[in-house]
């Protein structure tokens, strides 16, 4: 195989990447059979509707995070990726409070309280570093992305 039509192999599969990645996502199943398929979530919790919700957020899933919703009889209700450019916008926007920042975001990586309030730092996809600083009032004050 000439070395141009081999090049041209690697990026149509880098290309086809985030698609299947989307696609990853469960879509449906019982709590046994995500786990099965994807490991022990990062964190459990419940939402303010009193929803499961498993959180997958760290390297073994290709820099993918991603939330699994279930339903009351524990089937996957719904699945989405976690701190798209939308929801950071919009977390922004709306000036979310720390439990719906929890809610749309996830679960930070790490948090610190400055002199300028409490930071939640999140990796991103990218490899970059998104903070998320909240203000006196709990709400979240302003945002920014640093590279990796």
């Amino acid at each position: 195989m000439s070395a141009a039509l081999r090049a041209l192999g690697v990026a149509a599969l880098f290309a086809m990447a985030p698609a299947q990645a989307a696609d990853d996502l469960p879509r449906s199943g019982s709590q046994a059979d995500v786990r099965y398929r994807h490991g022990i979530p990062n964190a459990i919790r419940f939402d303010a509707s009193g929803t499961q919700v498993w959180e997958y957020n760290d390297w073994r899933h290709g820099r993918r995070a991603f939330v699994v919703n279930f339903d009351a009889a524990g089937q996957v209700a719904v699945s989405r990726p976690l701190r798209t450019d939308e929801d950071v916008n919009r977390a922004v926007a709306e000036r979310l409070t720390r439990p719906e920042t929890l809610d749309r975001l996830g679960e930070p990586h790490s948090i610190a309280d400055g002199p300028e309030g409490l930071v939640w730092r999140y990796r991103q996809p990218s490899g970059a570093t998104l903070a998320v600083r909240f203000g006196a009032d709990g709400r979240i004050a302003d945002a920014s992305t640093t590279a990796r």
